[in-house]
């Protein structure tokens, strides 16, 4: 493999540290713009819920040595459906389409990617979840093109996060994946 097969348990409080803070700022940026441009509107705490979430996720497998990945694509599903569904009662049809699920497809990424990167035991069940994570995001941009006749630019980029995100972890597991094949088939 690329990366150790022990991560300095320094380096990775090191990384959780840095995360908080680009969380921390990242969140304060969003307040401020919420509350200048629509100070009705409260969207920027759906969006600092999934990046808390995410910071919740990627310590937890840090500092356990746990691959959470499979949990991470089932959340993501169902916040999609809740934004969905959100987006739908509040009558402002669209935005959880156009802005809401591409953006919680994106923080799944960078937590599966984060996860991919410090627990190097799940290397095969991690590619399976972002290759899930990859066809709900296809499936995410058929539905909003059929929706909104239109393709929206953040499903368009969450879509490519996910293809190079899946294709970084089939590389950096490599040769890992084709010994657990020849394994599995007797190759």
């Amino acid at each position: 493999m690329i990366y150790p097969k022990r991560l300095n348990s320094r380096n990775g409080e090191l990384a959780i540290k840095i995360v908080e803070i680009s969380v921390l700022t990242i969140s304060i940026i969003l307040l401020i713009i919420n509350r200048i441009v629509t100070p009705n509107l409260y969207w920027s705490h759906l969006s600092i819920a999934g990046m808390v979430y995410a910071l919740i996720a990627a310590s937890y497998s840090i500092r356990n040595g746990r691959s959470i990945a499979g949990h991470v694509v089932v959340h993501s599903i169902l916040a999609s459906l809740i934004t969905i569904y959100i987006d739908y009662r509040l009558g402002f049809i669209g935005w959880s389409l156009t802005i809401a699920v591409p953006i919680i497809i994106m923080v799944a990424n960078a937590t599966m990617f984060t996860i991919t990167i410090f627990t190097y035991k799940h290397y095969g069940r991690n590619a399976a979840n972002q290759l899930f994570t990859l066809l709900f995001s296809i499936i995410a941009n058929i539905v909003i093109f059929q929706q909104m006749h239109s393709y929206s630019i953040l499903a368009i980029i969450a879509m490519g996060i996910s293809s190079v995100n899946f294709l970084l972890s089939i590389i950096l597991c490599f040769r890992d994946l084709k010994e657990e094949v020849i394994k599995k088939f007797n190759i």
